[in-house]
């Protein structure tokens, strides 16, 4: 009634659309310096004001921004910049890898890999695991010790 078989399916598409294409797109990047802890200023606009600061987080590579809510003479002066990629044409492109061939990203490499951190605390890792297997091994004595026990009386 029911026998294994193969089932295979061939797609062919001449379709322009169903073909893979070339695809750039760009993201805005926003750097701080790496000798500026904070950082704070204010964005003045027709009858309004803006303040803001940013704020390297100690120990992480986070940072923490405040802004002033945005005024009414601000929109146009400084529209929003979305965070999703947006795709580019040919001129952007190239415009693009050329500044990032002439800017590169400043990269450091760590100099050795860090397995532990001396601000943690493992004096309690493994305590659990190291309480289920003594109490295992505790009772596979106690039934051994009682199988052994019956058998002999």
């Amino acid at each position: 009634l029911f026998t294994p078989s193969s089932t295979q399916v061939y797609a062919n598409s001449d379709d322009e659309e169903d073909k893979e294409k070339k695809c750039v797109e760009a993201t805005y990047q926003f750097y701080i310096n790496s000798t500026v802890s904070t950082y704070a200023d204010m964005i003045d606009c027709q009858d309004c004001s803006r303040n803001f600061s940013a704020v390297k987080l100690n120990r992480t590579n986070l940072l923490f921004i405040v802004v002033d809510k945005i005024c009414d003479d601000c929109d146009a002066a400084y529209p929003v910049i979305s965070q999703a990629p947006r795709e580019v044409n040919e001129t952007e492109e190239e415009e693009i890898v050329c500044q990032s061939a002439k800017n590169p990203r400043k990269r450091v490499r760590a100099y050795e890999c860090h397995h532990s951190d001396p601000r943690e605390d493992s004096s309690e890792c493994g305590c659990a695991s190291l309480q289920i297997s003594c109490l295992s091994v505790l009772l596979i004595i106690i039934s051994v010790t009682q199988r052994w026990a019956s058998t002999i009386s």
